[in-house]
This record gives structure tokens, sequence and C-alpha cells, in this order.
């Protein structure tokens, strides 16, 4: 049994409450770990995500989770780039058309794989073959709050929450791009190898951003 004590759980049936009226002890939980959100300022779904999302960020139960659904954004991030990549490269016989589309149809099944990855807890490894298809998240469908499906649900929005942070990865391509669009570097090449350690990035992830970037003008 977990002993992760879970704001959103905690604050159940409180959320339309202001900060005021809340228990003296829920009361002081939630000055401290909302800071510097004020909670009397917003909607009760505001308060509800707020929680949602400082308990993505600290359950240690879902670390595993969180690491699946990193990963998985960073490998669609890498086969969009490497698909926008073999779309511009032009054919220019039979042979080169033929090598083009059978490529991208091998880049484009394996994109429709990882996007039908689901994550699997490391103790259900063994039975993953009986998972019943109820156990694959749909996004559209809300988990019960504190359920297995609700607090993977979390572990994948966290997920994409570090992707899209200051700091994160596409925050890091975003930035990379630019400095290629500055027009300081000869070539792609040379772009990504020089400022990869500066972002924190590894040459090839540096390198798969700048795919398909137009040249400076």
């Amino acid at each position: 049994m977990s002993s992760f004590n879970s704001l959103t759980v905690a604050l159940e049936g409180w959320f339309a409450t202001q900060l005021c009226d809340l228990p003296d002890a829920l009361r002081k939980r939630v000055e401290n770990e909302f800071e510097p959100m004020p909670w009397d300022r917003l909607s009760a779904h505001a308060r509800r995500d707020v929680a949602q999302q400082i308990d993505d960020l600290t359950d240690p139960a879902l670390e595993q989770a969180r690491q699946f659904w990193w990963d998985h954004a960073d490998r669609k991030i890498a086969l969009l780039a490497h698909i926008a990549e073999w779309e511009r490269i032009p054919a220019l016989s039979a042979g080169e058309l033929a090598l083009k589309e059978a490529k991208l149809t091998e880049l484009q099944l394996t994109l429709v794989r990882v996007e039908k990855e689901v994550f699997v807890p490391a103790a259900d490894l063994n039975n993953k073959d009986q998972l019943e298809p109820k156990s694959i998240l749909k996004p559209q469908q809300k988990a019960d709050v504190g359920s297995a499906e609700w607090r993977t649900q979390n572990a994948r929005d966290a997920a994409n929450t570090r992707h899209d942070k200051s700091g994160g990865n596409r925050d890091k391509q975003k930035q990379i791009q630019l400095m290629w669009a500055s027009g300081k570097y000869s070539s792609r090449d040379v772009c990504a190898e020089q400022e990869c350690a500066a972002l924190n990035m590894t040459y090839a992830t540096a390198r798969r951003a700048l795919y398909n970037t137009p040249k400076p003008s």
C-alpha cells in the first residue's frame, strides 16, 4: 500500500471551498503546496488541475510511468522528425522513389505502433499478454480519482508537462532551431555540434531537432 498522501484525494469535496473555510490542516497544506498559486482566485476546476499537477510531479509510485511517457514522447518526436526529413528528400529516379516510399511506410508504421503503446507496470510485465483491452487508457475517458488508471493518466500528463516546460525537450528543440535560424552557423551539423552541450542535449538529439528546418534567410 502506497504511503503517498495525494493532495487531490485530500481535497476531494473541498475544491469549491474558499481557503479560509478549509480545515486548518488542509488549509496549511494548500498554502504550502499551492504557493505561489492563489487558491481563492482559481476556479474549482483549476484548483483540481493544480492539485493533480502537484501529485503528478511528487508521487514516487508514478516515477516508472512518468519515465515511460517521457521516453514515449521522445520517440514520437524523433520519428516525426525522421519522417519529415524523408519527405523532403527528392526522388530523381524510380529506384529512389521506391526507396523513399518504402522508408516512409516503415517509419509511419513504427509511429502507429508507438502511438498505440500503453504503460504496463513492471509487476504486470509477466502477465501483459493476459491484460484485458479495458486496461488500455483512453484519454477521453475520465478515470476515477485515486484509481490506477487515474494515476497513470496523471503520469502521462506530467511527462508531457516536462517536455513542454522551460528547459524541457520541446523547449530545447525550439532553442536550437532559433540558433540555426540566426544564420550564425554554416550547417546544421555545426550548429548541433556547437550548441548541444550548452542545451544539455546529445548531438543526435540536437541534430534531429534541426531536421526539416528552413535555411536561415
